[in-house]
């Protein structure tokens, strides 16, 4: 709702204030193709709109859509969509390390099937 976007603006104007750079981690996804529309939050443009006004915000890490996903949007943040631990199989292990820093980010995988 609103008072959750309001918040959300006044962390990333704080994180720009301070120099600091931004990663969400939501249960749903925020960008349309980095997962299946049906999956994204349902006010997605009106978070992407609070989000691109930030020059802080780098990335977004989401799950929700089971098979995962990527898109890097018109703004330069990296939406990826962690793939479901539902996916692997009992021999498989299901996590991944986020490396972020000021100028780039890297996702380790240890073990993911499918698109990403």
């Amino acid at each position: 709702g609103g008072g959750q976007l309001q918040w959300l603006e006044e962390e990333l104007a704080g994180a720009e204030q301070q120099g600091e750079r931004v990663v969400i981690l939501s249960h749903v996804g925020l960008a349309p193709r980095s997962q299946n529309e049906s999956c994204l939050i349902w006010n997605y443009e009106k978070v992407l709109s609070v989000c691109h006004a930030s020059p802080s915000l780098c990335l977004v890490l989401a799950g929700h859509a089971h098979r995962g996903g990527y898109v890097e949007d018109e703004h330069g943040v990296h939406h990826v969509t962690v793939q479901s631990p539902l996916e692997c199989e009992e021999t498989e292990t299901a996590f991944a390390t986020a490396h972020v820093y000021s100028d780039r980010s890297h996702i380790l995988r240890s073990s993911w099937r499918g698109r990403a």
